[in-house]
């Protein structure tokens, strides 16, 4: 699933959903469509309940909420596609800043809105027990009664986005690994310890190998860039530079861009997970965050204990009689060096691994993401955790 915020102003007035979904439409529509795979099948007049986590807030003027992004897809598919017994989709999108209102508020008169699609907002704090609120939110009205969804999402919140190299020094050294020159990887080439030069280029740390190869931030890509140049040619008055290497991620140093690196292999600029970039030496300035000390997006400590207790919050309001109902957690990106990264996901392992030795009638399963090979590091590999009902 795609994560990353849509921005639409007054997007509560579009009336064109291909606007408001932009280049998320494909997703949202393809997630849409699984969602109709776990409407109850054999119940006439039925109701598929959707809960969205860490939603968004309603009243944000340029952020879309993630339940009006999965509305809009429900509403933009072909109604005969639809299961024969379903005869309404009801979405709540749940958000820790959306109002404090005994009645959740409707955007049922929406033009776009089809009469078979329902679309509520309501405060929900996921920290604490999700059924109390939600009967709080729901009281006094025709919905006081519905606490159990069949589908549980949250399509950001369980990452960890704040960069806290931006806040401090930067290391002294940075060793680069698996970049091959020329020369193949030897000292010669672009792999090697790198250094701090005394001045940043465009507000960032570069960093110097030898008189050849450099490591800087390109505002204008928005990208991190090894870039090998001739110093005598340059003395001359001729700007002779090669790329080896880019890595696209806004991050204070390098080596907290936990993304891929992509090479130069000799025809093209490919994709390389076995290429990495990390500080070498001490960074004292650097204070390390154990998963304990770190709330992830959604609130919740990245800690396995808090992690499962979330994870039980999620399982009281999914329906347990529903044998279709599944909740799916998204993880996202987290932001530190490997060793926090690495810390985080063996947290969410062993989350999964405490809720499974819980008598639950759901079962925990780690999803790993699309395109990984033997040689992607596990924690790259992480994309969030699946509530499903356990097997018989």
């Amino acid at each position: 699933m795609t994560r990353g915020q849509q921005d639409v102003y007054g997007w509560w007035r579009k009336s064109s959903s291909g606007k408001v979904l932009g280049d998320l439409k494909d997703c949202m529509e393809s997630l849409a469509e699984h969602c109709l795979l776990s409407a109850q099948g054999g119940v006439r007049n039925a109701t598929l309940r959707i809960l969205s986590l860490s939603d968004g807030c309603v009243n944000n003027s340029r952020a879309v909420p993630s339940s009006v992004l999965l509305a809009r897809a429900f509403a933009s598919l072909d109604k005969n596609a639809f299961p024969r017994d379903l005869k309404r989709v009801k979405i709540f999108g749940a958000d820790v800043k959306n109002p404090r209102w005994k009645r959740v508020q409707s955007l049922m008169q929406a033009s776009w809105v089809p009469p078979w699609l329902e679309l509520q907002h309501v405060h929900l704090d996921n920290e604490t027990h999700f059924g109390p609120q939600l009967h709080e939110s729901f009281a006094g009205s025709s919905l006081h009664h519905l606490e159990k969804f069949d589908i549980i999402l949250m399509r950001q919140g369980l990452c960890y986005c704040k960069d806290h190299s931006f806040d401090c020094l930067p290391p002294e050294k940075l060793e680069v690994t698996g970049v091959k020159g020329d020369g193949g990887c030897g000292e010669d080439g672009p792999s090697g310890t790198y250094v701090l030069e005394p001045i940043f280029r465009n507000g960032r740390p570069s960093y110097k190998k030898g008189g050849r190869f450099v490591l800087y931030w390109r505002p204008h890509l928005r990208d991190w860039v090894l870039e090998e140049y001739d110093g005598f040619l340059e003395e001359m008055g001729h700007d002779w530079r090669f790329v080896w290497a880019n890595v696209v991620k806004d991050c204070g140093i390098p080596a907290c861009a936990q993304e891929p690196w992509h090479v130069w292999d000799g025809k093209t600029y490919v994709m390389d997970r076995g290429v990495s970039c990390a500080v070498k030496g001490p960074w004292s300035s650097y204070e390390r965050r154990p998963p304990h000390a770190c709330k992830c997006c959604g609130g919740i400590s990245l800690h396995a204990e808090a992690i499962e207790s979330f994870m039980g919050r999620v399982a009281a309001v999914l329906d347990e009689r529903q044998p279709k109902a599944f909740a799916f957690l998204h993880s996202g990106h987290y932001q530190g060096l490997q060793t926090e990264v690495k810390e985080f996901h063996s947290e969410m392992e062993s989350a999964a691994e405490r809720f499974n030795s819980t008598k639950t009638s759901f079962a925990a399963t780690l999803l790993r993401k699309d395109g990984c090979e033997e040689t992607t590091p596990y924690w790259q590999c992480i994309d969030g955790l699946l509530l499903s009902s356990r097997l018989a």
